[in-house]
């Protein structure tokens, strides 16, 4: 009987040879040597990057020895070469090392120390780096240095050599000077894709050591005060935001009113600007130099300052109430500010509130002028329109949305003969009797017939035409026509179109039973109208009495108010109310917050009552909660809230009777301080008298005085204010003259 014998083949093949060349420049690698064998036959061949044994049905296996391998990147890499027979049984491996270095693709830059004082000497680290990362060390170009600081002292270009090994330093020899943050690149001259960049480099200012001054206006009149900025600036010309030194001022200007020394503080960042502190007032060439009082060489100087005579008058011919801000006109065209000054519209190319006036730069020969709650417009005497400040609807007219601290000219608008500002809307009037408007149309104050929320440039307002003035409310606008009949577009909640509702319109609607009317007005939700006979009426929201009914319920019709006639002028802020008769007197009523009424009290009044004590009045503008009233002789005076100084007295503070505006000429003056007074007389002498602890009374002594006493030495005063306990007067000759109390360079 025979039988079958099974032999199981248990016996792996053998790896007999395996070379490769020891070093390569790609990684494809030649194989020298492969060869292998089994005591049935190999059948597989394989070669891995891993020592990890492969199994028999592994992807990869070649049924003869291959003659190449591609490894995965470079450096030193280890071959495992593997074989198998038909059972799959497999090898052990047999290893070849390959050094493999590959050209440089990339160089990395690095040894740049950050932050970093300016001027301070460093090094730099150069790496080539293949495509798999690992150093280039055959890499023999050469590099070429670039920075974005255009102060730089770098490198020159540098040939890579063998000793380098694809590295290499270059010490002590890169300075960055410019403060912010930057960069340094390294190129290859010949290849410019092999490049490599450090950025992120902080560079810090190092010591100020000079000081520049900027800021004073030139050429300027004498008198004019006016703001000057003092940068501490390092050897390189980088704000120096950590000086700390205290400055002083001098002036080729015997006369010159100069800020106090000042010593810099964190907040200042090496920047401090001194606002309306410098008054030069000797006619000719002057300059002011600033210097460090601990250390001198430390100092700047603006020069060239042209100083002209001023003008010996300076008469007020208009004046506009923004909600926090006073604009006025003066009769050489000039435009003069005060008040809030958080969007610019102030004009003056800052963002810092004034409480005293100054002059706009930029524009001349205005001839109207009109304030909203941020933005201010003016009209020159050509018919164009140029505007200023809070732009966020567009209502500044110039195709943006941006705030501008600066005039600039509505272009496109031309044979413009009035204007008016809402609180974020304009209204311009053509000479051919039509209106184009532009800025917020939520309720559809624009008047163009659309619903497009925010107008950027001029449309027309559609539907009127033989219009003769234009006023604009908080949200909505009046036109009145050539025949005495009023019109509105835009909010209506509280019935201030007058038409008999309390429904929006984004085109005109004629108010209800206005004929012959001669001027309007718009408060911020209420409406005013004069009419010939000098009656006026009024219609709108009533929440504050601003209609003087007596009540305070509103109206959808316009009304007559029965107490006032022979009225010439009428005003309307935010939620009171205003009107100028014939005699020159004042009669407001309305809310009271801020002393607005000026009845010496901050109770609402639902009636008329006369401004006592005012007389003379020529002109009025109501502001968001103050009123401004324009004398006869040119003075202003105003009352009401006073928190950004929008009063123009110099202070802070609101006032329930009304106080004189500083520098304005034309007529005598009175002013008051916490606890004394001072009177300018038409001869243009000053008398002062009451408590007189700091001096304020001018006399040379600290006694106080009970009644009136001539201030020697003084001549000239055609106005007067007084502080808290100080006193200050305003010569012809434009010039500003102080005494009293000085705690807060006042």
């Amino acid at each position: 009987m025979s039988a079958n014998v099974t032999i199981n083949d248990v016996t792996a093949p053998t790896v007999t040879a395996f070379t490769m060349p020891a070093t390569a420049t790609s990684v494809t690698v030649p194989v020298v040597s492969y060869t292998a064998t089994d005591n049935v036959g190999v059948t597989g061949y394989l070669i891995t990057e891993s020592a990890t044994p492969p199994a028999a049905g592994d992807a990869g296996w070649a049924g003869t020895a291959p003659t190449t391998f591609t490894f995965s990147c470079s450096g030193t890499r280890a071959a495992y070469a593997w074989a198998k027979d038909a059972v799959g049984n497999v090898s052990t491996s047999s290893i070849a090392t390959v050094v493999i270095n590959l050209t440089a693709s990339t160089l990395v830059v690095s040894g740049v120390t950050s932050p970093r004082s300016a001027g301070a000497v460093g090094s730099i680290t150069v790496t080539a780096k293949d495509i798999c990362g690992n150093i280039a060390t055959g890499y023999t170009g050469t590099v070429h240095f670039t920075t974005t600081d255009p102060q730089a002292v770098l490198p020159a270009d540098y040939t890579f050599v063998a000793g380098d090994a694809g590295v290499h330093t270059f010490a002590s020899l890169v300075t960055l000077k410019t403060v912010g943050l930057h960069s340094v690149t390294a190129t290859d001259m010949v290849t410019a894709a092999i490049n490599g960049t450090q950025s992120g480099i902080t560079v810090k200012p190092t010591s100020a050591s000079t000081l520049v001054v900027t800021g004073i206006a030139s050429p300027r009149f004498s008198g004019t005060a006016g703001s000057i900025s003092v940068t501490a600036k390092d050897v390189y010309g980088n704000t120096a935001d950590g000086y700390r030194g205290t400055v002083h001022f001098t002036s080729t200007d015997p006369q010159a009113i100069l800020p106090a020394d000042y010593t810099f503080v964190a907040g200042d960042a090496g920047v401090h600007t001194f606002v309306y502190l410098v008054t030069l007032k000797t006619v000719g060439t002057q300059s002011i130099t600033v210097t460090d009082t601990v250390a001198p060489s430390i100092t700047g100087m603006q020069s060239g300052i042209a100083v002209n005579t001023a003008p010996v008058a300076t008469q007020a011919a208009q004046v506009a109430s923004g909600t926090y801000h006073t604009v006025a006109l003066n009769t050489d065209g000039h435009v003069l500010t005060w008040g809030k000054n958080d969007a610019g519209q102030l004009g003056i190319g800052t963002t810092t509130d004034v409480s005293a006036p100054v002059d706009v730069p930029g524009v001349s020969n205005i001839i109207s002028i009109a304030a909203g709650y941020n933005h201010t417009v003016a009209l020159k005497n050509d018919g164009t329109v140029w505007t200023w400040g809070g732009n966020r609807y567009g209502q500044l007219g110039n195709g943006a949305t941006t705030s501008q601290s600066s005039p600039a000219q509505v272009l496109g608008l031309t044979g413009i003969t009035a204007i008016a500002a809402g609180a974020y809307h304009t209204v311009a009037l053509k000479s051919d009797g039509t209106v184009w408007a532009w800025g917020d149309n939520e309720y559809g104050q624009v008047g163009d017939g659309s619903t497009i929320a925010t107008r950027t440039v001029p449309v027309q307002v559609q539907g009127i035409t033989g219009v003769t003035a234009v006023t604009a409310g908080g949200y909505h606008s009046l036109f009145l026509k050539g025949d005495g009949t009023v019109w509105g577009c835009g909010d209506n909640n509280s019935g201030q179109l007058g038409d008999g509702s309390v429904l929006s319109h984004n085109a005109p609607v004629q108010a209800v039973g206005l004929d012959t009317m001669s001027a309007i007005c718009a408060g911020l939700v209420h409406s005013i109208a004069l009419r010939r006979d000098g009656s006026v009426w009024t219609w709108g929201d009533n929440s504050r009495g601003q209609l003087g009914d007596g009540s305070e319920a509103d109206s959808i019709y316009p009304h007559r108010l029965q107490t006032i006639t022979d009225a010439t002028g009428v005003a309307g802020g935010d939620i009171h109310s205003t009107v100028l008769k014939g005699d020159g007197t004042v009669w407001t009523w309305g809310g009271n917050s801020y002393g607005q009424v000026g009845d010496g009290t901050t109770a609402d009044r639902s009636s008329p009552a006369q401004v006592q004590g005012l007389s003379g009045v020529v002109g009025l503008a109501g502001g968001g909660s103050h009123t401004v009233a324009l004398m006869g002789n040119g003075t202003i005076w105003a009352w009401g809230n006073n928190a950004y100084g929008q009063l123009g007295d110099g202070y802070n503070l609101y006032k329930k009777n009304y106080v004189p505006t500083q520098g304005f000429t034309g007529t005598s003056a009175v002013a008051s301080g916490a606890n004394h007074n001072v009177a300018a007389k038409t001869d243009g002498t000053v008398w002062t008298w009451g408590k007189n602890a700091f001096g304020q009374l001018g006399d040379g002594t600290l006694a106080n005085k009970s009644a009136p006493l001539l201030v020697t030495g003084m001549s000239g005063i055609i106005t007067v204010a007084a502080g808290a306990n100080h006193t200050v007067a305003l010569k012809g000759d434009g010039t500003v003259w102080a005494w009293g109390a000085n705690a807060s360079a006042s």
